[in-house]
């Protein structure tokens, strides 16, 4: 079945002279800082639309642009202004086609419309059609912003949102280096456009309402992360010298196993939208290195070490067992902060299981006892009825939504007649819910108490208990200095916000009970 993206594509861009010249005003401001000085440049925009930015290289100096497209009547819309740009349906193959051949690659609001499984393919065959040295230029939704979840599920062929830092992730797994990301708005800003007569108290609430954002952002995140985080609606970022580059761990196909990238939201390659990249067979394994997204937030410095250990002994403590020398298993062990505490704690039973190899050998090195593995369900199902309590901190949520509930199950396998899960989660509930579903490219869902007991459930687990947790120390607790109680009453401010949308939405019976924090801790029992 064809689908017709110019209706959907026409909500936003009229066909009149006043909205083109807009359009490509807008285009040469977001790309002229990245553009190459060189005007004999060879350019493609690949997921051109109409042509609008085509046309604003061409008022900048640069002949040698092209485009390509999938939609007919974008396509056609296109070729009327005289503009080189072809109906392609398999854009992957029509990239490496070309290997090598330009020196500036855009793509502008296209990766989100790739299936998620697919989009390391994709942009590694962007940059296999980059000369070496040469750039890429991208833009997407920004997760981060206030209306995330509008932007993300605006359009029905967006397949994902993204942040900053999952942005940098995909790019880099996908052969990219020297990456920059920045904020970037589509929308103009008040009050050059979108207000009449200057609309002056809207100009105010447009500047009301990012401060706001700002707020929740550094009350939930800290001062310091909190001020850095872009709000606007999209991001762009600019990537180049490409370079293949040996890397950790897999990334299967989707018939694989666990380990693969899809989602159930994700269109198969055979469906209507998914000529935007590719209409052939699923793409062959990658390999991906999941310490690029670890690593911006660990290290193995002592006193990360020192601070990371006390964490999990105050997140763990409360639920762990009497004895020590019950076997506990950590499933996505990381760089072993949870293990090491369990060793502080007492526990002298302890190992973990972890799928990148980076991560294993920080783990070994620390004297960790930690197995490598790309089948975790196998790994799982090899040692049934093997331990009396298993950790998955931080992991379930980066499992394909339909292989979770098998999981899962591996999970309640490997324990003991009354053994216990302890897992962590993303809160779909909080305020930067969107953020934390979208923070690492490898999510592929959020969860709120309900649906987290749901999954665990019928899995097999009872005795489910779901809690709220920050993996952020809140403050008056680490993150503020000395007197930072201005920040304490952030916090206190925009937590009670955030309670007042619920019950306000809700009713009051039903808000006051969700929990806000920005992660779920859930206790399970078999």
């Amino acid at each position: 079945m064809k689908i017709d993206y110019t209706r959907y594509y026409l909500k936003w861009h009229a066909d009149t002279e006043e909205h083109r010249a807009a359009t490509r005003a807008f285009y040469t401001r977001i790309l002229k800082p990245h553009l190459p000085p060189d005007r004999k440049a060879r350019m493609l925009d690949v997921g051109c639309g109409m042509g609008f930015a085509l046309l604003a290289l061409r008022e900048l100096g640069y002949p040698s642009v092209s485009g390509v497209d999938c939609d007919e009547g974008q396509v056609a819309a296109a070729q009327a202004q005289g503009l080189d740009v072809q109906l392609v349906n398999d854009t992957a193959a029509h990239l490496r086609a070309r290997a090598g051949q330009y020196d500036t690659i855009l793509a502008l609001d296209v990766i989100e419309h790739v299936p998620v499984e697919a989009q390391l393919d994709f942009v590694a065959a962007l940059g296999e059609a980059l000369a070496m040295g040469g750039r890429l230029i991208c833009t997407v939704p920004n997760a981060n912003s206030a209306v995330a979840a509008r932007w993300r599920y605006n359009d029905w062929t967006h397949h994902s949102s993204f942040t900053e830092h999952s942005l940098d992730f995909l790019l880099f797994n996908g052969g990219f280096n020297a990456i920059e990301t920045a904020a970037v708005e589509f929308v103009e800003r008040p009050p050059r456009a979108w207000w009449p007569r200057g609309g002056v108290r809207h100009w105010w609430a447009f500047r009301f309402f990012r401060s706001w954002r700002r707020l929740e952002l550094m009350a939930e995140l800290g001062p310091e992360q909190g001020r850095s985080v872009p709000m606007s609606l999209n991001l762009l970022a600019v990537a180049s010298s490409f370079k293949r580059r040996p890397c950790d761990c897999v990334v299967p196909t989707p018939q694989s196993g666990t380990s693969s990238n899809q989602s159930p939201q994700d269109t198969p390659s055979n469906s209507p939208d998914s000529c935007k990249l590719s209409r052939g067979p699923a793409p062959s394994p990658m390999r991906i290195d999941y310490s690029r997204i670890y690593r911006k937030w660990h290290s193995d410095a002592p006193e990360h070490i020192r601070s990371m250990t006390t964490y999990y002994r105050w997140l763990l403590s409360p639920h762990l067992p009497a004895d020590p020398s019950v076997r506990i298993l950590d499933i996505g062990c990381g760089m072993g902060f949870a293990l090491l505490a369990l060793k502080e704690a007492g526990f002298t039973n302890v190992a973990g299981v972890e799928s990148d190899q980076s991560q294993a050998e920080s783990c070994r090195a620390k004297g960790l006892a930690v197995d490598l593995t790309d089948d975790t369900v196998a790994y799982l199902r090899a040692r049934r009825g093997s331990h009396q309590t298993v950790l998955a901190l931080d992991l379930i949520e980066h499992i394909p939504v339909p292989q979770q509930l098998d999981f899962v199950r591996a999970i309640v396998e490997t324990l003991k007649p009354g053994g216990s899960l302890i897992c962590t989660v993303p809160n779909a509930n909080s305020t930067l819910a969107e953020r934390y579903r979208y923070i690492c490219w490898t999510h592929h869902c959020s969860f709120t108490e309900h649906s987290l007991d749901f999954l665990l459930f019928n899995a097999g687990f009872r005795d489910i208990k779901v809690l709220p947790y920050d993996a952020v120390q809140r403050p008056g607790l680490w993150w503020l200095p000395v007197g930072g109680s201005r920040f304490w009453w952030a916090f206190r401010f925009v937590r009670a916000w955030r309670r007042l949308q619920m019950m306000a939405e809700l009713g009051p019976a039903q808000g006051r009970g969700v929990p806000l924090s920005l992660n779920l801790l859930g206790i399970a029992r078999t």
